[in-house]
């Protein structure tokens, strides 16, 4: 529901969950943005934090190239519904334009294939058919 309300002010939201110990123990990651120069991930970082939307202390810069694909729209009409859609099922979905007019919808960002198993699990679970692979594209 967070990601569905912020969606406008938080570009290429989405959550990762992490197992982070042997207990199974589950950490939510809340990742922001896809860039391909680190100097505009950190300016987003700034703006966040100056809109008071992160304290001075909160958030860091970290290199997640993964996703799980879960959609794709043939152009940029429907691209905000289909994004809605998966959002209101729980999926912390978010699209990136690709060069060749598509746009690809994806769930999480992680840095290893591993990373991404509990939400990969919750997926299927929920019908769905997520591929793991890079991540592409811009934000819109």
């Amino acid at each position: 529901m967070e990601l569905a309300r912020r969606r406008t002010s938080l570009p290429v939201a989405t959550i990762a969950p992490l197992r982070v110990d042997d207990a199974g123990s589950i950490w939510f990651r809340v990742i922001v943005g896809a860039f391909v120069e680190p100097r505009q991930a950190d300016s987003l970082l700034r703006a966040a934090r100056a809109r008071g939307l992160l304290s001075d202390s909160a958030g860091a810069l970290v290199r997640v190239p993964l996703a799980l694909l879960v959609d794709s729209v043939p152009s940029r009409e429907g691209v905000d519904e289909t994004v809605q859609r998966h959002l209101d099922s729980g999926v912390p979905a978010y699209a990136l334009f690709q060069n060749d007019g598509r746009v690809l919808v994806y769930a999480g960002a992680f840095a290893t294939a591993q990373d991404s198993g509990i939400l990969t699990e919750e997926l299927r679970n929920a019908g769905l058919q997520p591929t793991l692979v890079y991540r592409t594209g811009r934000a819109f």
